[in-house]
């Protein structure tokens, strides 16, 4: 899961002064007010702050930081914002971004609703209905964009490349990614999504529930997406399985069991919402089993995340999670039935 943000503003030093600068520079804040601004910040493998404006107003700045680890970096996020100028479907779940610099990996934006938008509920009214529409739009309008390929489906490839996956796990994350790799079953499915995985489109990449955000609005919810990072030319049901696989994560926080409750529930509106949206989904059963199988890589590779994350052998997430892919697995094709039908309903 992603660090949270901390509640306490951070003390003078180079930490608070880089997002200041930054927001001085473009505009956004006046030199005079940087002094009284509040600059509260959280770090993963790169730095963002959210800043608060004595005037009220909140953005967020994103930056790569000089010495970082190489192989990942906000390319891809600089490149969506940018595409956005001219994707008018992909611009309306994109924050306003107010600055953009591929050289310093730099990136100043809204804050979405001043920086303390609730977590999204896939059951609440609406927000299932917009989330598939939103998708569905800017997938159809993104298949002729010249992309470079998303990095969010590597595991996909651990079956065929297990030591490459594995180099620089923690024990507890190795073990499970070769238990995984081991079984039959489960290792199968991730071949099925490989062989059948196509870029087709731009994909978000990692749809989980902190990235996104259902705000009110005057006849639907408008739904605003963040954390690019993992963005690029994919296959959509990526996108549409990762969404699946929070509705069952959400069981697990809601109710203590992965797959059931009212997020799971409300999935077949979103699937509805994307196929009537001309979505890129296909009304074929092999498509609807290609979505499972992104959903049990999807849940897979969550599960080895959340290993990677947790000290010590604390295996309550880990378990639950490893057990839906099985289950899924052993009922691919009845979801797949299922699911073109939820589709045609």
């Amino acid at each position: 899961m992603a660090p949270e943000l901390q509640t306490a503003p951070v003390a003078a030093g180079a930490r608070a002064v880089a997002p200041l600068r930054a927001l001085t520079a473009c505009g956004w804040l006046a030199a005079a007010d940087a002094a009284r601004a509040t600059v509260v910040s959280r770090s993963s493998a790169h730095e963002v702050s959210l800043v608060a404006a004595p005037d009220g107003r909140a953005a967020i700045v994103k930056q790569w930081p000089a010495g970082a680890p190489t192989g990942r970096d906000l390319r891809q996020e600089l490149f969506v914002y940018r595409l956005g100028r001219t994707v008018p479907a992909l611009a309306a779940v994109l924050p306003a971004a107010w600055h953009l610099d591929e050289g310093r990996q730099l990136l100043v934006l809204e804050a979405i609703a001043g920086g303390s938008a609730p977590p999204p509920h896939l059951a609440d009214a609406g927000v299932a209905d917009a989330l598939g529409r939103a998708l569905a739009a800017w997938h159809a309008a993104t298949t002729e964009t010249g992309l470079w390929p998303s990095p969010a489906m590597g595991i996909l490839d651990m079956p065929a490349a297990p030591d490459v996956a594995m180099t620089g796990r923690a024990l507890a994350t190795r073990r499970l990614m070769q238990a995984i790799v081991e079984d039959a079953r489960l290792a199968g499915v991730l071949r099925d999504a490989r062989a059948a995985w196509r870029d087709r489109c731009l994909i978000h990449g990692d749809l989980r529930r902190e990235n996104w955000f259902a705000l009110p609005g005057e006849s639907a919810p408008r739904v605003r997406v963040i954390d690019w990072e993992l963005s690029g030319s994919g296959d959509p049901a990526w996108d549409l399985a990762t969404v699946i696989v929070e509705a069952a994560i959400d069981g697990l926080r809601t109710t203590g069991v992965v797959g059931v409750g009212a997020a799971m529930s409300a999935l077949p509106r979103l699937l509805r919402a994307y196929v009537a949206a001309d979505g890129l989904l296909e009304p074929t059963h092999e498509a609807w089993r290609h979505l499972w199988t992104c959903a049990i890589a999807r849940v897979l590779h969550v599960a080895t995340e959340w290993t990677e994350r947790q000290p010590g052998n604390d295996t309550s997430v880990v378990e639950p999670l490893v057990a839906q892919a099985v289950a899924w697995t052993g009922d691919i094709d009845r979801l797949a039935g299922e699911g073109s039908a939820w589709a045609a309903a």
